[in-house]
């Protein structure tokens, strides 16, 4: 309790400071529900929770991949050189893709990471997982879409690509940490069933550069429990 009200004494001194004693008494009184909301919102925003001792199996794995359903406005080679809003594109011409067409949120990561797996002969495929492709959920129920899945010939990488401004962000941590234990009780189930083992990669989108091999980026942030 001593947490909240800290945060409920830094807003009412926020508004005392901008707007005196009675105006910040008035903003409280007339505003305090969407106020609360705003700090709720805030506080699960940023907050890294623990999952605790929870208990997690693998319970009837598939053996096939569901195809995204992409929307988009016009496609493009995935080396094609373009101009606009990425999201609005479907990228085209994939080899080791599992699938031959796929949607990307950034040019600097998940584009140049594509680009680099499609070239990399350590690389035997790779995935842009649909959103209810992994069962991950994480801080009080959000589900975690991994960016990528990429296979090798003795591992299969869980891939998360960020910017530099997010490496530190307390929502990609959180999604990390349960990366991290997905690999770990999937490599437990692949050891005892004749499978991969699985590991997590938290790749700055800055470190994918044109002479980058996949490999080395394994080697340089693969990311173990935590």
């Amino acid at each position: 309790m001593a947490f909240f009200s800290r945060i409920s004494l830094k807003v009412c001194d926020h508004y005392e400071a901008k707007y005196g004693s009675n105006g910040m008494r008035n903003i409280i009184i007339f505003n305090k529900y969407d106020i609360a909301n705003k700090i709720y919102d805030q506080i699960l925003k940023n907050l890294q929770r623990e999952q605790g001792f929870i208990h997690e199996e693998i319970i009837d794995p598939s053996n096939y991949n569901l195809r995204p359903n992409y929307n988009c406005t016009r496609k493009a080679d995935l080396y094609d050189d373009f101009t606009g809003y990425i999201h609005s594109i479907l990228f085209t011409g994939i080899k080791k893709g599992v699938f031959d067409n796929v949607k990307f949120d950034s040019r600097e990561g998940e584009l140049s990471l594509a680009r680099l797996l499609e070239n990399d002969s350590y690389v035997q495929n790779w995935l842009r997982p649909a959103p209810q492709e992994f069962n991950i959920t994480y801080n009080n129920g959000r589900r975690y879409e991994p960016d990528f899945v990429i296979e090798t010939s003795d591992t299969i990488y869980l891939t998360e690509v960020k910017g530099e401004n997010m490496l530190n962000d307390p929502d990609a941590i959180a999604k990390k940490v349960r990366g991290v234990q997905y690999c770990d009780l999937a490599s437990l189930w692949g050891a005892a069933n004749g499978y991969k083992a699985w590991q997590y990669l938290f790749i700055p989108a800055d470190q994918i550069k044109a002479n980058s091999s996949f490999k080395q980026l394994a080697h340089n942030f693969q990311s173990m429990r935590l």
